[in-house]
């Protein structure tokens, strides 16, 4: 596929309504990743809350193990939809800050300078991560306890 002609990178005519386009659609898959994370993450509370009522009401059984899986697949599928969707997200940004020098706007180029880049990205790996650990945790203590004699 050969590259786009220079008035289409440019944006020309059109740059305006290309801006318009690339900063929603932006928008749209940030709030994507937010309202998807914040879900996840709740149900994550809500079944680990299920988890521990089972255990200290003596009937975890094989529930523990069984729900900590459901609790890793949840973790690991938000953690890569979110990566996929971020990248989708960046792309439009993108597009957004190499049409700003011609419809002389600063929108979005000076947000490296203020944020930090892939700083957002290290917290949601690190609360990713602590709910991974959290499952394997229950999910090991689970099967050793189910297996009990």
């Amino acid at each position: 596929m050969s590259d786009p002609p220079a008035e289409s990178r440019e944006g020309g005519p059109n740059a305006l309504a290309e801006y318009t386009a690339a900063q929603e659609s932006a928008h749209h898959h940030d709030s994507l990743i937010w309202t998807t994370t914040a879900l996840i993450w709740a149900g994550n509370f809500v079944l680990l809350g299920f988890i521990v009522n089972a255990v200290s009401s003596g009937q975890a059984g094989l529930f523990v193990p069984l729900a900590s899986i459901l609790g890793l697949v949840l973790t690991v599928g938000v953690w890569r939809i979110v990566s996929v969707w971020n990248r989708v997200k960046n792309v439009k940004y993108k597009r957004c800050q190499e049409l700003e020098p011609h419809l002389r706007m600063w929108q979005h180029r000076d947000v490296e300078a203020t944020y930090p880049r892939g700083e957002m990205r290290l917290w949601y790996s690190f609360v990713s991560l602590a709910f991974l650990i959290a499952w394997l945790v229950f999910f090991v203590c689970g099967v050793c306890h189910w297996a009990r004699p």
